[in-house]
């Protein structure tokens, strides 16, 4: 017998008429109308039939989550609809009531009622909020009496607990809308009710416990700091989360499906999931989850299927559900709430072996990133033919017969969101969050550090790179903040590192950066690709090649660093051009170009500019 729990959030019933008998825009955008002939019914059919196919109902044991929005505006005919549609899946699906949790989100608020209320209240030389008034409760109250025969208690956090005896596990439901009134708010709990309430419950000191509730506390689809919670309240609550042990959270909100690891080590993790909109008609896809209860006597832990809805848009309402690879969403597969002990796995660590000139302390270059990353990564470039072959000339000093088109993976949304969160999951699993401030390195590394930034709340900044100062303006060549010792160590995060001299000669040579870096002790360079040819099962340095070394006037020049330590996802050699100044003469590519690809990638008559000298026609 299985136990599984259904996940479904932001079902948003509509009204599908307004007074004067005209159809609502709304109906365009939700699946589940306050008509049922509309094919409301036959899309809450469809889901069950489906569940049908996964799980034996007579048998396995199914609970149902709701984490808010279960109607638009929650008028009380879209309040007894959403009671009829939330009964034909519990009946269809045989779940018991004592099996489901329902919770409310801020569009089963009443906007309308509450503004009346206030303006009553008011009058009436009242001091309470509009967010305090329980006239905005009054259909969703409704419901809730209809639907689970229980009161709705406004004043409570916790509206009610599914509690896993065999398992010991808790899932408890916590109503995030004490703060919005008939203007909408962010999500907010009152600490020390919910403190009180979670006292009361007195669950089992080996009790496993999930907390669900409506508002994102962190965000998949905005890029914010805060999810849609009050910002202060957030950080309050999440650090009481810790102390409380309660690390996995279920929700809703943003209409986007996604799950993730929040945190620095695997003890200290923070795991979400949010299950998107149930019903939606446009994009995102409609979706929802069911989370299988994996126990035995070492772990506990709940397994992520995730499930969309193809031809979601088809006016005929012939899509149909389909079963989504957590991988290729770039979501976790498990929740793991009890983990079996296991000896942490240590970073390689791959030292030179001849021993550097005395003078120089030379980095170390770490492939520290998950192997599911690294893997996926390199199938990705290889799946998507990524990797091209040619004579690629980037100036003239810099020129290779490969290149990785990183382009193509920051410009998909799905493979975007993997970059960053395998970029995420390299600082956290090696760096954490000590450092303090990040650099952009390139449009590249812009783009690919904003998740990091923002997740960890550092002081950010952007740098083109260093052969590309002359494309760009005389600000944005510059580390807008001002250091004087404050940052100590740095995190610098770009796409591809090969010999890792755009750094030296950013830190060493270019513009404001340079005044930035004299107090910085430790610079931390991230990156989804290395490229060099020195990462060997026993032997790497990146700076620079033991035959470099031994070159003083190379070591003059290039600006060896000790402060640096380089971290990379995956790696795939890229060969240099083996051709040096005598390129031009000496590459039968160069003199013969209807031989093969050259890709000139800038324009050879501004590097001749800067050099003062002169381009042969």
């Amino acid at each position: 017998m299985k136990k599984a729990i259904i996940h479904i959030s932001d079902l948003h019933v509509c009204l599908h008429q307004d007074l004067k008998g005209r159809d609502t825009n709304e109906i365009k955008k939700f699946w589940l109308t306050t008509n049922p002939k509309d094919g409301s019914i036959e899309y809450i059919n469809r889901f069950c039939e489906f569940i049908k196919t996964k799980y034996d109902i007579k048998k396995d044991d199914l609970y149902l989550l709701v984490t808010g929005d279960i109607t638009n505006k929650s008028e009380e005919k879209e309040n007894l609809s959403a009671t009829e549609y939330l009964q034909l899946i519990k009946n269809n699906l045989n779940i018991k009531l004592e099996n489901v949790l329902l919770l409310p989100g801020d569009h089963d608020v009443n906007w309308k009622l509450c503004e009346e209320a206030f303006a009553e209240h008011k009058k009436g030389g009242g001091d309470r909020e509009a967010c305090e008034l329980d006239e905005k409760y009054k259909y969703f109250k409704k419901l809730y009496l209809d639907f689970t025969g229980i009161s709705f208690d406004t004043s409570k956090v916790i509206v009610n607990q599914i509690k896993f005896e065999n398992e010991k596990l808790i899932i408890i439901g916590i109503n995030t809308n004490l703060r919005i009134d008939y203007e909408g708010g962010s999500g907010f709990v009152d600490k020390q009710k919910f403190k009180q309430e979670l006292n009361e419950l007195k669950i089992p000191a080996n009790y496993s416990i999930v907390a669900s509730f409506h508002h994102n506390i962190f965000s998949a689809y905005e890029n914010k700091q805060t999810g849609s919670w009050d910002k202060d309240n957030r950080k309050i609550m999440v650090e009481f989360f810790q102390e409380k042990q309660i690390k996995c959270f279920f929700y809703g909100n943003e209409h986007t499906i996604d799950s993730n690891f929040q945190g620095k080590s695997k003890n200290d993790l923070l795991m979400s999931s949010d299950s998107g909109s149930f019903s939606s008609k446009i994009k995102p896809t409609p979706s929802f989850k069911i989370y299988d209860i994996i126990s035995d006597t070492s772990s506990l832990k709940l397994k992520n299927n995730i499930y969309t809805y193809l031809d979601y848009d088809n006016v005929n309402s012939n899509g149909k559900w389909i079963t989504t690879n957590a991988s290729e969403k770039d979501e976790l597969e498990y929740f793991e709430l009890i983990i079996k002990k296991e000896p942490p796995a240590k970073a390689k660590e791959i030292v030179e072996s001849s021993e550097p000139l005395t003078e120089i302390v030379i980095p170390q270059i770490k492939h520290s990133s998950s192997q599911d990353y690294s893997t996926k990564l390199f199938n990705l470039v290889k799946e998507k033919k990524l990797f091209h072959s040619g004579h690629f000339h980037w100036s003239e000093s810099s020129r290779a017969h490969n290149w990785i088109d990183v382009t193509k993976i920051l410009n998909n949304f799905n493979d975007l969101v993997f970059a960053k969160n395998a970029i995420l999951d390299l600082v956290e699993k090696n760096i954490g969050e000590d450092y303090d401030f990040v650099i952009g390195l390139g449009i590249e590394g812009n783009i690919l550090s904003t998740k990091t930034a923002i997740k960890h709340e550092k002081p950010y900044s952007f740098l083109p790179y260093s052969y590309r100062y002359d494309g760009h303006n005389e600000f944005e060549r510059e580390i807008c903040f001002e250091n004087e010792g404050k940052y100590k160590s740095v995190l610098i995060i770009t796409d591809v590192v090969n010999n890792g001299r755009t750094i030296r000669k950013l830190i060493h040579k270019e513009g404001r950066a340079v005044d930035f870096f004299k107090t910085v002790e430790k610079i931390f360079v991230v990156s989804l690709f290395y490229t060099g040819n020195i990462f060997k099962p026993d032997t790497t340095i990146l700076n620079l090649t033991q035959e470099q070394l031994t070159l003083k006037k190379i070591l003059k020049e290039d600006h060896p660093e000790s402060r640096i330590s380089y971290y990379f996802v995956t790696a795939m050699k890229v060969e240099e051009c083996p051709y040096k100044e005598d390129y031009k003469t000496a590459c039968l590519l160069v003199q013969n170009p209807g031989l093969g690809c050259i890709h000139k990638f800038y324009d050879e008559d501004k590097v001749a500019e800067r050099k003062n000298l002169k381009i042969n026609p």
